[in-house]
C-alpha cells in the first residue's frame, strides 16, 4: 500500500511539473516550434479525417459528451454501486477541477490558436479545459471501475480504453484548431495532479469510514 502511495505521489508531481513547464514555457514564447511540429504534423495525418474527428470530439471530448458521460457514471456510482463517497468525490473533484481551470486560463489569458476552428469555442486556451476536466473524469472512473475488478485482463482492457479515450480527444482538439499542443499537454498535466489528489481523499474517507 505504500509503494502505491508513493507511486501515486510520483504521478501526482509529474503532472505538476508538466504544467509548470508549459507554463513557464508559453510565458517566454518557447513552445512555438514544439506546437508548430505537432500541428503540421498532425494536420498531415489527418488531413482527410474532418468529418471522423467531429464525430470523435462529439462524442468523448464536448462538453454535452461530458455532461452525458458523468451523468451517465453518477447513476452507476449512486444507484448501483451505491457509492456515495465515490460519488461525491467525482462531483466535486469535477466542479473544483472546472473552477481550477478557469482560474489558470483567466491567469495566463492564452488566446485560442489564430486559425480556423473546426468547432464552436469561447474561452481561453490555457491549459486546455476539456483535457484536464476529460482527465478528471474518465481517470476517476476507471478508478472507480477498476476497484471492482480482479481479473487482470480486465484491469489492463479497462485501463487502455481509459488511456486511449484521452489521447484521442487530446489530439482531436489539437486537429480541429481549437488548442495548442502545448495546452492539451498542460491541461493533461495538471489534470493528472487534481486526479491523484481525490484519489487520496476518497480512499483516506474511506479508511474513516471502515473504523467506525
Amino acid at each position: 500500500m505504500e509503494a502505491l502511495h508513493i507511486k501515486r505521489l510520483s504521478f501526482g508531481l509529474l503532472g505538476l511539473l508538466t504544467y509548470i513547464y508549459f507554463a513557464i514555457a508559453i510565458s517566454s514564447g518557447n513552445t512555438i516550434q514544439f506546437d508548430e511540429k505537432i500541428s503540421v504534423g498532425l494536420g498531415r495525418i489527418l488531413a482527410n479525417s474532418q468529418d471522423l474527428l467531429l464525430g470523435v470530439f462529439s462524442a468523448v471530448g464536448a462538453t454535452e459528451g461530458f455532461v452525458i458521460i458523468a451523468m451517465v457514471v453518477i447513476l452507476w456510482l449512486g444507484l448501483r454501486k451505491k457509492d456515495f463517497l465515490a460519488l461525491g468525490v467525482l462531483i466535486f473533484a469535477l466542479l473544483s477541477g472546472y473552477l481550477l481551470n478557469t482560474v489558470l486560463k483567466n491567469w495566463h489569458g492564452r488566446p485560442r490558436p489564430a486559425s480556423d476552428h473546426l468547432v464552436e469555442v469561447s474561452s481561453l486556451s490555457f491549459p486546455s479545459g476539456n483535457a484536464m476536466i476529460g482527465l478528471i473524469l474518465y481517470s476517476l472512473t476507471a478508478y472507480f471501475i477498476l476497484k471492482g475488478l480482479k481479473s487482470k485482463q480486465k484491469r489492463l482492457l479497462t485501463f487502455a480504453v481509459t488511456i486511449g479515450i484521452i489521447f484521442i480527444y487530446g489530439l482531436s482538439r489539437v486537429a480541429l484548431n481549437v488548442h495548442y499542443p502545448s495546452d492539451i499537454a498542460a491541461g493533461y498535466g495538471i489534470g493528472v495532479a487534481w486526479v491523484m489528489i481525490w484519489i487520496h481523499i476518497y480512499e483516506l474517507f474511506s479508511r474513516k469510514a471502515k473504523k467506525i
